[in-house]
């Protein structure tokens, strides 16, 4: 199954719950490789911290 985000994410807003998870996390990646600006939110934070850290390494 290929998944894709729309046009027109670049430069708007989003949020992500449960952004540290699995799905979370690749659905922030995706938003952010769209151009969007992700706000991340997880109950876990140091889990969140690691997904945020990996994402600004990756570019």
């Amino acid at each position: 199954m290929t998944w894709s985000v729309g046009a027109g994410l670049d430069g708007r807003g989003v949020i992500v719950a449960g952004a540290a998870g699995g799905i979370g996390s690749a659905v922030a990646g995706a938003f952010a490789t769209a151009g969007a600006h992700v706000v991340a939110v997880d109950r876990d934070g140091t889990a969140l911290d690691a997904m945020v850290d990996g994402l600004e390494g990756s570019g």
